[in-house]
């Protein structure tokens, strides 16, 4: 029985090729759509859950709040990390069960990682060939038991001693079959910045859907060496993780009830702010989006969603398109189905050949489905960031959860087109005396794809007009033909500062550069958190800072200098140059009131006197976002420029800047051969400044990608659906159409005639569509601190964009009915 039901469903599809690629080719991106994004963003949503009893584990920060302006709070400061002897006092309290800590490549520094720092060079020398350098990114310092805290298996070593060791390090997978091919390197010595580590342990890849992304750790933190014996004055900051007892949520009432001795000496030299502990669950951290000193890439947990809810329509409108063609062309079936029941056939059976015939169509979608993603997984990976997961690697519930939504669509895709044919008598489907009640349900149908596809297209618009709006917004900088380069990381052990210097100037003289500057940071990166206070005064205020800067800076960047004098190579004094908010979060009446008054700096435990020589004009170094709860001024903290390595006597500029001539083109290979002649070991490493400054803006713009890809995906398929229905609606009006054409009718009362009821969807559309798209572009656009206002015409033009898609989607088929020849349709009549 079943085998001739599926005779008699492949016959039908072989018979109506048109419709029968239509629905497979609408199913097949619906499936694609859902099993791509489903399985991605429930693992990305279930982010470090993965880890054992992560239930249990938070991770502490500071909320700093600044209270300016007479008391009153303007904004804060979201520390991620907090103070690091912090962990050891508390790792005996009786509701914690146990703590770890790590330092990120981002934060090396020679006092907390003697011998490495935040650019790191992996030296492989080989037997008779010249050696090679390796750049090494994602990797951390961590205490002993931190393999164990997280429970990340081990393929080669000892979990639990594998950090026990001096200078050791251990890799992921990745990095050994990277550095030491497949052989065990347990027992290997890896150099790092001319250093020998000796490689103890090899653990699994972390998985992608967990915020340690690391691929190398290091035992070698002398600031974490003993637990006790951190000078809390002068203590830094790092990432830590308690595992409690009980409810993790106390940890932050705990640590707060033990403020005055953890953070007491911090209380009281900072009394004009207001600084608390909080606590985040592990399973939330990696989407702490806005929160300051996170070396990851933070999620996005509404947009994560959103994708999960595109996916799902993008498969019901898929399955609506099934069931509305389905619905259409059932006038062809009446009289088979009426011969089947005088036959003798029962409901059951019938009900049957409609689900064999549902299936088969499903089945062969799922499968042009599942090949099309074999194709598309490695670019899907590299352009949209989004990981497919192997059919193989899928957890029980997954595809247990696959199997029913595949089930309920046969049944619900059969079910309805079975019980609009068979509940009428077998006399009515002989003499096509049907009524036509299921016009509203198709209706109903249409009408909530073209809801989907014009609201996904108007919010994929006004989030590309946000940024647009943010990335050509004028930031206060001239970030336009600046190349930056890293300094090197091997060469600079003894006067790192003075070869800096000699360097840039080399580069200006060779290459003939406008301009060469060295700084710490340029705009893009995080910036530094340096501390000022007026004399005498013991409230202090953190300051934005690029680290030591030289004469070039404001020139390179062409800074507004306001009043006052830049910096010159011959200064005696330390000097500093402030910009307008920051001298006025100082207490200054203006930067002319400013200039030429001392202030205090804190570097390395102690405060400098400072003369401030001029100030600039605010410009912005961080990006437009709204952290959470904050209430900051889209001019940030304000910013201070020093002179080099007027605070620090160990500093080294980390990034050299080369201004070119407008419309010049690098001359990199010079560049990197006097790179390389003057730093040899060194790997030569440079972008473009405003390719740095959208970095910042990396997510967004990926997410902007991913949602705008998956749309043209949903409007596809709406036009499926529309082109099937419109077809389907000239057969059945052919007669009708050819009537009235001889009665006089012109081209566009045809067209008239076959959009009417399409004009009314699309009209009941955009009255739904409009304020739902409406709703989440501002949810978007809160989370910027500086954003467009949205425009009739944002929501104006996306209709009018659909209503174009779908109308040369149809053309063809209007053109043939209007001018088809009437003869052919009523000459058998």
């Amino acid at each position: 029985m079943l085998l001739s039901y599926l005779k008699l469903s492949l016959r039908l599809l072989a018979r109506n090729p048109f419709f029968t690629f239509i629905n497979v080719a609408g199913l097949s991106v619906g499936f694609v759509v859902f099993f791509i994004l489903w399985p991605f963003t429930q693992s990305e949503l279930k982010s470090d859950q993965f880890i054992k009893d992560y239930e249990r584990i938070a991770r502490p920060y500071l909320d700093w709040r600044w209270t300016d302006n007479g008391g009153e709070s303007w904004g804060h400061l979201n520390m991620t990390a907090v103070a690091s002897h912090v962990a050891g006092e508390m790792r005996n309290h009786s509701a914690v069960e146990d703590v770890t800590r790590y330092i990120p490549q981002d934060w090396f520094w020679a006092n907390s990682t003697p011998g490495l720092q935040s650019e790191l060079v992996v030296t492989m020398e080989r037997p008779g060939e010249s050696p090679t350098y390796i750049k090494m990114e994602n990797s951390i310092c961590a205490d002993q038991n931190f393999f164990e805290f997280f429970d990340l298996p081990f393929v080669h070593g000892d979990r639990g001693k594998a950090l026990s060791h001096t200078h050791a390090a251990v890799l992921s997978q990745r990095a050994s079959q990277s550095f030491f091919g497949n052989e065990n390197p347990v027992g290997k010595t890896l150099k790092v910045n001319r250093q020998d580590f000796q490689v103890t342990g090899v653990f699994e890849n972390v998985p992608r859907h967990s915020h340690l992304q690391f691929d190398v750790a290091f035992s070698n933190i002398a600031a974490l060496a003993d637990w006790n014996s951190i000078n809390k004055n002068e203590d830094f900051w790092i990432p830590q993780y308690f595992k409690m007892k009980g409810d993790p949520a106390q940890l932050a009432a705990i640590l707060n009830e033990n403020k005055e001795s953890l953070i007491g000496y911090y209380l009281e030299k900072n009394q004009h702010i207001k600084i608390d502990f909080m606590s985040q669950p592990l399973s939330e951290i990696a989407f702490s989006q806005g929160y300051a000193g996170d070396s990851f890439k933070s999620k996005s947990k509404f947009m994560l969603k959103i994708l999960a809810g595109v996916s799902i329509v993008v498969l019901i409108m898929a399955w609506m398109n099934y069931v509305n063609l389905t619905v259409s062309r059932t006038k062809t079936r009446f009289k088979e189905i009426a011969a089947r029941k005088v036959s003798g056939a029962l409901l059951p059976d019938l009900f049957l050949q409609f689900i064999c015939q549902s299936a088969v169509i499903n089945v062969l979608a799922a499968l042009i489905g599942l090949t099309i993603i074999q194709l598309v997984r490695l670019p899907f990976d590299q352009f949209l960031n989004i990981h497919i997961v192997s059919f193989f690697d899928l957890d029980n519930q997954t595809i247990l959860f696959f199997l029913t939504v595949f089930t309920i669509g046969i049944m619900a895709t059969a079910g309805y087109p079975a019980w609009v044919t068979l509940k009428h008598s077998t006399r009515q489907l002989l003499t096509k005396n049907v009524p036509g009640r299921k016009r509203i349900t198709t209706t109903i149908f249409t009408t909530a794809q073209y809801v989907a596809a014009l609201s996904l297209i108007a919010w994929i618009f006004v989030m590309n007009s946000q940024l647009e709006f943010i990335l050509n917004k004028d930031l206060g900088v001239d970030k336009e033909n600046v190349i930056v380069m890293n300094a090197p990381v091997l060469g600079l052990e003894e006067n790192g500062n003075q070869k800096m210097v000699s360097f840039a100037d080399l580069i200006k003289s060779k290459l003939n550069a406008e301009q060469v500057s060295l700084s710490g940071r340029v705009c893009g990166d995080f910036p530094w958190d340096q501390p000022l206070r007026r004399v005498g005064s013991d409230v202090f205020y953190g300051i934005d800072a690029h680290g030591g800067v030289d004469e070039n800076y404001i020139p390179t960047f062409n800074l507004k200098l306001i009043i006052g004098r830049n910096f010159n190579r011959d200064e005696v004094k330390p000097a500093i140059i402030l910009s307008r908010f920051a001298s006025e979060r100082l207490g200054f009446k203006s930067p002319e009131e400013a200039v030429g008054s001392i202030i205090e700096a804190q570097a390395e435990g102690v405060w400098h006197k400072l003369e401030v020589i001029g100030a600039i004009e605010d410009y912005r170094v961080t990006p437009y976002y709204a952290e959470e709860g904050s209430t900051e001024s889209v001019t940030g903290r304000g910013q201070c420029f020093t002179y080099l390595n007027a605070l620090w006597k160990d500093y080294v500029p980390q990034r050299i800047s080369i201004k070119l001539s407008k419309g010049a083109m690098p001359n990199l290979k010079e560049l990197e051969e006097l790179y390389s002649q003057q730093f040899p070991g060194n790997i030569f490493n440079w972008y473009f400044l405003d390719d740095n400054i959208n970095r910042q803006y990396g997510d967004q713009k990926i997410a902007r990608n991913q949602l705008t890809f998956f749309t043209v995906l949903a409007v596809g398929v709406a036009c499926l659906g529309l082109l099937g229905m419109i077809s389907n609606k000239v057969a059945e009006k052919f007669k009708e159409i050819s009537v009235r054409r001889i009665l006089g009718a012109q081209n566009h009362h045809v067209v008239s005639l076959v959009l009417g009821s399409t004009g009314v969807q699309i009209g009941i559309a955009l009255l739904i569509g409009v304020p739902i798209s409406y709703k989440f572009s501002n949810q978007y656009l809160e989370k910027y601190t500086d954003h467009i206002s949205l425009q009739w015409w944002h929501f104006a033009l996306p209709v009018l964009i659909l209503v174009v898609i779908m109308f040369f989607t149809i053309a063809s088929v209007l053109w043939k009915a209007a001018r088809s020849n009437p003869v052919e349709a009523l000459k058998y009549e």
